[in-house]
């Protein structure tokens, strides 16, 4: 949420949030960013103005790609578009993420139609739909990887949900390891490495980066958080938090982890995994 929000104030990028809920929530009682409900906001209307124009709508546009139902799938997503459209014909879970990644670039065309900008910005986080949104359209996807210590991870996993520290520290190894798959399945122009501290510490100078990596110039709105007349779907709730406004790391990790949930995580891997991502 943070990245998106501080790219959305250069005035040639929008963000969406995360476009995977967008159909859930189009279709649901949920606010947008601006806080009027999805399907009612001017934003998305203008959007949905844009599809009905070619016969679709957002009501009906499916954008959330299912977990694969079979152990290690995901690395499928690794073959060329033709080998996925033939394994799609004996497997509906890879023909149905080919049409929903369909769907979203059809979406993300009618956002920048509808408000005349150069880039949008899906922040989804799932790999296997990057890698597929690259295949279906690979001269115009840019990836920006943003990584994080893996104990604040797996703190705020603690404070989001009831699950255990294990379950906690797999799911980001996991998670980390797709990334890393996805990195390795695209040309080294079309992705970069930020890390979420330094963005913290030096937005100006990371976010002078991405720019030069979109071939942008630099604007210095970029490094304020302005979360009004945003229309992000999904994120943390601290997009409605208008009051807040400096950008501030968050290292709560550091009192809030027990020293068993440390054992934990260095015992499962996840220290060796974090001195991987350039942590200590």
């Amino acid at each position: 949420t943070l990245l998106d929000l501080l790219l959305s104030n250069h005035s040639a990028i929008v963000s969406v949030g995360e476009l995977r809920r967008l159909h859930e929530h189009y279709n649901g009682n949920f606010a947008c960013t601006c806080e009027r409900v999805v399907s009612r906001c001017p934003f998305w209307r203008a959007v949905e103005a844009e599809l009905r124009v070619q016969g679709l709508s957002l009501s009906d546009m499916q954008t959330l790609i299912d977990f694969s139902p079979l152990a290690l799938a995901d690395l499928l997503y690794g073959l060329s578009l033709p080998n996925l459209h033939r394994i799609g014909r004996g497997l509906s879970f890879i023909a149905e993420a080919i049409e929903i990644t369909e769907n979203q670039r059809l979406i993300i065309n009618a956002v920048a139609t509808a408000t005349q900008q150069h880039f949008v910005v899906d922040s989804s986080k799932v790999p296997k739909a990057a890698r597929l949104a690259y295949l279906l359209n690979p001269g115009s996807i840019r990836v920006i990887f943003l990584t994080r210590d893996g104990r604040g991870v797996i703190s705020s996993r603690l404070r989001g949900t009831n699950a255990s520290t294990w379950r906690c520290v797999l799911g980001w190894m996991a998670y980390t390891v797709k990334a890393s798959l996805l990195k390795i399945s695209l040309p080294r122009s079309c992705y970069q490495v930020l890390k979420y501290e330094d963005l913290c510490n030096n937005p100006e100078s990371e976010l002078r980066r991405v720019c030069s990596f979109l071939g942008l110039p630099y604007e210095p709105a970029m490094a304020y958080l302005d979360k009004h007349n945003k229309h992000n779907i999904c994120g943390s709730p601290m997009r409605f938090e208008r009051e807040q406004t400096e950008i501030s790391l968050d290292e709560r990790w550091r009192s809030s982890l027990t020293a068993r949930q440390l054992r934990t995580f260095r015992l499962l891997g996840g220290a060796w995994l974090n001195r991987r991502l350039g942590y200590q």
